[in-house]
């Protein structure tokens, strides 16, 4: 009688491997990611910077109140998942595929169509709860009701936004070409969630602190003051947070597409095959 092989040991991810390859992908191929993304990259400046060279034109208004959502924000966060999505599909094929080129525009469409859908459908519950106490005013100063609400808000997003992580493989299985299950996705990330959140914490940190302390100086050195921007800021205040604000989301939206594939290819491609 044969004795049964033991299962394969669950891969574990090493943070600092990971956040090191990725920078080295997306840095070196700085070129070949804005070949991908000049198209949406534009689109996403178009929407973003129109509006706020339109208002910079236009006479003063009284002060009025304005709504917690406009139709700009709306536009604007429209053409981010579209845009943004469309980059990543093509950025994920670069990493992944041999010949990036090569593939039919039906496989694009049908990877775009999952990314769009996994975006909307997980950013409900991860974003959702935040977003809603916000326009209803809850904080989580005070001792009330109110607050109590906040508070169990930010934690139900704090679990979706680690959900969402936990099924994270689905995003380069679909740019791949082979879709995945969410059963599992979920176990095969098992033991790599943390980790996940680690790599791309310590991956996004310094350039949020870059962009940041950059924007502040340039913004002091024109004696712009900061906290709070101006109701109507200058033209080139509204172009360079405009420019910095989309160069930013494309340059976040590599890096993480860079540590995900990083990922898929330690915990799929690579992995060993479970047997029994």
């Amino acid at each position: 009688m044969a004795v049964p092989e033991r299962a394969a040991v669950p891969v574990k991810v090493r943070v600092g491997e990971v956040s090191a390859a990725a920078y080295a992908v997306v840095f070196r191929r700085l070129g070949l990611a804005l070949e991908l993304g000049w198209l949406p990259l534009l689109i996403m400046l178009a929407v973003d910077l129109v509006p706020g060279v339109v208002e910079s034109f236009a006479p003063p208004t009284p002060d009025v109140t304005d709504p917690p959502v406009t139709v700009t924000d709306v536009v604007g966060l429209v053409a981010s998942i579209l845009c943004l999505n469309a980059f990543a599909v093509r950025w994920y094929q670069a990493l992944l595929l041999a010949d990036a080129r090569a593939v039919p525009r039906r496989l694009f469409i049908a990877a775009w169509t999952r990314f769009i859908a996994y975006t909307l459908l997980f950013s409900v519950p991860t974003i959702g709860p935040a977003m809603a106490l916000t326009l209803s005013g809850a904080s989580l100063g005070a001792d009330d009701p109110a607050s109590m609400l906040a508070g169990a808000g930010a934690v139900l997003s704090i679990v979706a936004a680690l959900a969402t992580m936990r099924l994270s493989l689905l995003w380069p299985a679909a740019a791949d070409g082979a879709a995945m299950g969410w059963r599992d996705a979920w176990r095969r990330m098992r033991g790599n969630t943390w980790r996940l959140a680690a790599t791309t914490l310590l991956v996004s940190l310094p350039i949020f602190v870059t962009v940041g302390f950059a924007l502040i100086v340039v913004l002091t050195a024109a004696h712009v003051k900061i906290d709070p921007l101006p109701p109507h800021p200058p033209l080139g205040v509204v172009l360079l947070i405009g420019v910095a604000d989309t160069t930013l989301q494309f340059l976040l939206a590599a890096l993480g597409a860079a540590i995900l594939v990083e990922f898929y290819r330690r915990l799929v491609r690579d992995a060993p095959a479970d047997r029994s």
